[in-house]
């Protein structure tokens, strides 16, 4: 499969669109996946996004949902976004904006660690939950 694009928004590997290695749905909640997801946490976000190619992709989804999310007003109260599946708070956390705020929901709780010291480090208005998607806190 290749790119369709327009050239500038091309990824830098060309174009070639490859499936993600990422668990499929549900695998958060497993037992294996916990673990091996405890064991990843603190290194996960250098890793998983260490190629060009991987954060063309990441930066490309940020600018996509941020032109979908509800921007909000001054007077008004903030939007609230559920991110289920939040890991490390890599999308969830550029999200908040003034007029946006963020619960992000996770299994594992190394992630969600890792989401908590970016969160205060950006002084992002969010709360982090450990839970699993299939049975919601």
């Amino acid at each position: 499969m290749r790119w369709s694009g327009p050239a500038a928004t091309r990824p830098p590997d060309g174009g070639r669109l490859k499936p993600r290695s990422e668990p499929g749905p549900g695998a958060e909640s497993s037992p294996y996946a916990r673990h091996s997801f405890e064991g990843r946490a603190a290194t996960y976000d250098a890793r998983r996004f260490e190629s060009p190619r991987d954060r063309f992709w990441h930066e490309h989804d940020l600018r996509v949902l941020d032109g979908m999310l509800p921007v909000g007003a001054p007077g008004l109260p903030p939007a609230r976004l559920l991110d289920v599946g939040c890991g490390t708070g890599r999308l969830a956390i550029p999200l908040c904006t003034p007029h946006r705020t963020i619960v992000g929901l996770a299994a594992v709780e190394a992630m969600l660690r890792q989401a908590v010291g970016k969160g205060l480090v950006l002084g992002t208005r969010g709360s982090w939950v450990r839970g699993s998607a299939e049975q919601l806190p």
